[in-house]
């Protein structure tokens, strides 16, 4: 019996329309061009988060980092290549990082081959968003806990 009468048969990808081959080239253009941007000001010093957002408040009172302290100075740091730093300082903010430049390179293969593989599909419909806010609440709390604990055993006599 052919492949394509079988009922289990799943087909691994498909062609996708002119338009959402635009719309796949304009997302890796921005992605692209925002990483471009970031990492200049990055290598450059033009970021200054103290001057946009202050200090930490939570960090202030109680001495420890909160959830997202470390999550710009890791963002900067894989902007500048520095993969390694970016997970040592905060794993979080380089786990996302690196989920948005998957989602650029999976937009530039859309854009040039004109190919959907199914992943959009199969992460909305499988994976289901409550599963994919709670994996990131998950990646953040553990992030977290490494942070606390660097920063307790910093603080040991």
């Amino acid at each position: 019996m052919p492949k394509s009468q079988c009922l289990n048969f799943v087909k691994a990808s498909h062609q996708i329309s002119g338009r959402s081959r635009l719309l796949a080239g304009l997302i890796f253009l921005v992605g692209i061009g925002s990483a471009g941007v970031l990492h200049w000001a990055a290598v450059n010093n033009k970021i200054n988060m103290d001057r946009l957002i202050g200090p930490c408040g939570f960090k202030q009172r109680y001495g420890l980092p909160c959830p997202s302290c470390g999550m710009t100075t890791a963002i900067i740091a894989f902007a500048k290549g520095d993969v390694p730093s970016a997970f040592y300082i905060q794993p979080a903010a380089a786990v996302f990082c690196s989920a948005v430049v998957l989602a650029v390179m999976f937009a530039f293969v859309m854009a040039v081959l004109g190919t959907d593989f199914g992943l959009i599909g199969y992460l909305g419909e499988q994976l289901k968003v409550k599963n994919i806010i709670f994996a990131a609440i998950v990646i953040v709390c553990s992030a977290w806990a490494v942070t606390m604990a660097r920063a307790l055993a910093g603080r040991a006599p």
